[in-house]
């Protein structure tokens, strides 16, 4: 899945429909101070600061994959451009575990649905910042 994107230095990663991590960029793990999780885990087995962070991110996530509407399923690349032009979405509140002790990460992040093409299935791509 894009390339680029796996090299990217931006906070980006993609969840399938059924919200399991199938691209997690270097961005992401410099973020989460090396932090990178297996593809195919579920976001929400992602290590968040608490269970109501959690619920929110899932819920939020689980709503942009649902949306409906003409323009709720566009290019990868037009979802990218959707994204860093629109309102964040969701806020991932993450603790990665480091040698001595945790490193908390807090990233304000958009969502948009995406599908390569007719064929294909959709994707979530979630790109963001810092807090």
């Amino acid at each position: 899945f894009y390339k680029p994107w796996r090299v990217s230095k931006a906070q980006l990663f993609v969840l399938d429909a059924e919200l399991r991590i199938v691209l997690w960029s270097r961005g992401m793990a410099k973020a989460l101070e090396g932090f990178e999780p297996v593809l195919g885990t579920s976001v929400s087995l992602l290590p968040f600061t608490s269970d109501e962070h959690r619920s929110r991110a899932v819920v939020a996530l689980t709503t942009a994959m649902s949306e409906s509407g003409a323009r709720s399923v566009v290019h990868p690349n037009a979802a990218l451009q959707w994204c860093v032009h629109s309102d964040p979405s969701v806020i991932l509140s993450l603790e990665t575990p480091l040698r001595a002790g945790y490193h908390r990460t807090i990233l304000s992040m958009t969502a948009a649905r995406a599908r390569p093409s007719h064929q294909s299935p959709c994707f979530l791509v979630i790109i963001g910042m810092y807090l």
